[in-house]
């Protein structure tokens, strides 16, 4: 994040970190005093970092409520999946359609990243995983070499995290790691079809997810409330 001092850019990778984790949950108050003695940095530093975090959309700063993680309404998460349904699937198709060099380069980093994903999987390292999970479809994107479409899908991303987060807590991850081995699969054949309607299925059962928890929860609250813990 521009604009950010290297201390800053620390504090300000491992809250992103925590929040795609779920460490910090939906609804949680970010207080700018035990933030600053968390981190030892000054409260000017802390609001810098605030809001650095507002830009990603995974906080959200409110009249005399200060900062808190953002907690998405089931209408925003609805939006967010329309919005990636509309991007990502031809990002897929797109990716498979590069000239084979380019393609078997963007597939070898793809693969490498699903062990990743694999590893936090086998050690039941779930925030690990999720975070994962969701850096996979920011890879997709960085791989076409475009890295404003990187960014606009990586805030995308983060807040479909927060609003299974917020719908569906008991969810453990937010993608099926099979189903990124059968995208990657196409991409490397050079099959866009493939690619882009596999996209479309994952994505669709991404968002089914905590479409299917809000319905049997009858519109229950679900997600945490409070502060920043140590």
């Amino acid at each position: 994040m521009s604009g950010l001092s290297d201390q800053e850019r620390q504090v300000f990778d491992y809250l992103v970190n925590a929040i795609a984790e779920r460490r910090l949950a939906p609804g949680m108050r970010l207080v700018e005093a035990d933030l600053a003695q968390e981190f030892d940095i000054s409260r000017g530093q802390v609001r810098k970092i605030l809001l650095a975090l507002g830009e990603t959309q995974g906080v959200r700063h409110a009249p005399n409520r200060g900062a808190q993680v953002a907690r998405p309404s089931l209408e925003e998460a609805r939006n967010v999946m329309t919005t990636r349904l509309l991007i990502e699937p031809q990002v897929a198709a797109s990716l498979s359609e590069q000239p084979e060099p380019q393609r078997r380069e963007a597939v070898e980093k793809l693969r490498a990243h699903m062990e990743l994903e694999a590893s936090a999987h086998s050690r039941r390292a779930r925030g690990e995983e999720i975070r994962l999970s969701g850096r996979f479809h920011v890879l997709l994107c960085e791989a076409l070499g475009n890295q404003i479409l990187a960014e606009f899908v990586e805030r995308l991303v983060l807040l479909a995290s927060l609003a299974l987060a917020t719908h569906a807590p008991e969810i453990a991850d937010d993608c099926g790691l099979d189903e990124h081995v059968d995208l990657v699969d196409a991409i490397e054949r050079g099959d866009p079809a493939a690619a882009r309607d596999q996209m479309r299925r994952h994505l669709s059962h991404v968002s089914t997810g905590y479409e299917r928890s809000s319905e049997d929860k009858s519109g229950a609250g679900s997600g945490k409330s409070g502060t920043i813990s140590a």
